[in-house]
């Protein structure tokens, strides 16, 4: 017996089963291409099993035969014992009756699912119920080419979807609470600041001629920096002027009468 090769639309071997190909969502049969048909075969079958079901070794959940030969088996294929549109194909019994019934795992469950394509010399008649053992028991000796491939499934319904997501954000909004909360406590421990204001001129000739370097606050008040501002144009890669309005987070605090020299952390021009 040959192997056939096929590829199944939006489905890779295994790769998760879309959601529109199971009883969870749209219930849908998918579309196959076939890659390598003989040019002895005359029809096709296709048959989905639950390959880990707990009680019953490969359970059917669909089977579909005497589908004239092609390299092509449509998708979203109606239920009934006799397709017209598909040459009168007959579809037998399992999980669906007469029908696709894709995927459907207890909730919270994950199980693998495995369809097969054969390619044989000849229509299958069952004049008995037509169950996949019986079609197979039919088929012994006619079968030219065989394929398969397995994807798995996880039974996720929404609510548990919408529980993961609330607890998700739950998350995230303690890890922004423990962000802002250690913020604030390395504020406190190391006196660490910010500010806003405007770079004043510390020339021999300025208000300030002894400073190094100096903003003058929004809020009528300055601050005295350790180092100059060549020093941090050059330490943060900036051009600061006089009168440059900027941004600081810096550590120290400002005694009276004079100001306490204060060390910049990160500085950027506004």
């Amino acid at each position: 017996m040959d192997k056939l090769i096929f590829e199944c639309k939006d489905m890779k071997n295994k790769e998760e089963f879309p959601l529109k190909y199971t009883g969870m969502g749209e219930d849908l049969s998918p579309q196959f291409s076939i890659k390598n048909l003989s040019p002895n075969a005359r029809t096709l079958a296709v048959t989905l099993e639950d390959v880990s079901h707990p009680f019953f070794k490969n359970f059917t959940h669909w089977l579909i035969y005497n589908i004239p030969a092609g390299e092509q088996i449509e998708g979203a294929i109606p239920g009934g014992a006799r397709v017209p549109d598909l040459g009168n194909a007959r579809q037998g019994l399992g999980y669906g009756w007469c029908r696709y019934a894709g995927p459907k795992p207890p909730k919270g469950r994950r199980h693998f699912y495995r369809f097969t394509i054969y390619a044989l010399d000849e229509e299958i008649a069952l004049n008995t119920l037509p169950t996949k053992g019986r079609f197979l028991k039919r088929a012994k000796g006619h079968i030219l080419q065989k394929g398969s491939m397995v994807c798995p499934f996880r039974n996720e319904n929404q609510s548990s979807l919408l529980k993961k997501k609330k607890s998700r954000k739950k998350i995230i909004s303690y890890f922004l609470i423990l962000c802002v909360a250690l913020f604030l406590f390395l504020i406190a421990k190391f006196d660490i600041r910010i500010l806003t204001g405007n770079i004043t001129d510390t020339s021999p000739n300025g208000p300030y001629p002894d400073s190094m370097f100096v903003i003058e606050k929004d809020y009528c008040d300055y601050c005295d920096f350790s180092e100059s501002l060549e020093s941090i144009n050059e330490k943060y890669h900036l051009n600061l002027r006089s009168g440059d309005s900027v941004f600081v987070i810096y550590k120290g605090t400002k005694q009276e009468p004079a100001p306490k020299p204060i060390d910049i952390l990160y500085i950027f021009k506004t």
